[in-house]
């Protein structure tokens, strides 16, 4: 378990990751997001799997667990940006029990995510995380909406819209210090990278305010839709405050399947970051990392 007060202790001074000038591990001091667990067709999401070691997490014969996670990275150690995620729920080199102990399973040493596909708003966190990492990153636009009651997503690329998200700012009330998991494939090698993370988390079961609209003009929310995900999500859990380290990943597994997770081609430039804070709308923008300026819109 991550303590606040002992989550970025022993950091700094940094060293350089092999990019050559991104300070590892990265900080990330203050980020809002929010996760939309599903359920969806347990072969179709195994078979995206570049091994068979991670295994998907069944919540009943033909039924697995997936999620969709959005962060508006607010500061962090490389500048402001943001970034969401489709995942597949899973443990590695691990047989999981079942649904019923999930929560538990969360906590052990082989339960993570595998990252199908990871859309983020400026160069750098493309580059760095795809140099790194080899996350299966790709430019895009993000607005973030935050008021007293929802936390809200809209994800597009290249003009297209792929996914709008709505959390409710509600549910049991937790402090979460789980560090998370996530696996990536590398190569022909499966990896895994490190996320100590402490965070204050509202958990809704079965939110029938929570929203999920899925734009099918782009490669991502169709394979979200080819895994054919549940229509609504099981559960929503909303983060504010959320703090996290992001380490140097570590080979678990070698002779892996290839996985193509890197089908999208940018131009250079950086994509949209809005934030929307009681109804006033600003341009979030990251020169080389650090140096962030905010625009109102």
């Amino acid at each position: 378990m991550v303590q606040r007060k002992d989550l970025f202790e022993g950091t700094r001074p940094a060293r350089l990751g092999i990019d050559g000038e991104t300070e590892m591990p990265i900080l990330y001091y203050k980020d809002a997001c929010a996760y939309f667990y599903f359920t969806a067709d347990a072969e179709a999401v195994q078979k995206r799997l570049p091994s068979d070691n991670p295994h998907v997490i069944k919540v009943s014969p033909t039924r697995c667990m997936v999620a969709l996670a959005t962060y508006n990275y607010i500061h962090a150690s490389v500048g402001s940006y943001g970034e969401t995620v489709m995942v597949a729920i899973c443990t590695q080199d691990k047989v999981p029990k079942g649904p019923l102990p999930l929560i538990r399973q969360a906590r052990d040493a082989h339960f993570g995510t595998f990252v199908f596909r990871c859309p983020v708003t400026t160069q750098w966190a493309m580059d760095g995380g795809r140099i790194m990492w080899n996350y299966p990153k790709f430019i895009s636009d993000m607005t973030f909406t935050s008021n007293g009651r929802y936390f809200e997503c809209r994800l597009s690329s290249e003009g297209k819209r792929i996914f709008d998200l709505r959390a409710p700012k509600r549910g049991r009330l937790s402090r979460d210090t789980k560090p998370q998991r996530c696996f990536l494939a590398q190569g022909d090698k499966l990896v895994q990278a490190p996320i100590p993370a402490y965070g204050i988390c509202e958990t809704a079961v079965l939110p029938r305010d929570a929203a999920v609209t899925v734009y099918p003009v782009h490669p991502m929310s169709d394979d979200w839709l080819a895994i054919k995900p549940s229509k609504r999500p099981l559960m929503v859990q909303h983060f504010n405050g959320h703090m996290a380290a992001l380490g140097a990943a570590s080979v678990i597994e070698e002779g892996i399947r290839p996985y193509d997770g890197h089908r999208f081609v940018n131009d250079g430039r950086d994509g949209e970051h809005h934030v929307i804070y009681g109804g006033v709308e600003y341009k979030m923008h990251t020169v080389h990392q650090k140096e962030i300026t905010i625009t109102r819109v």
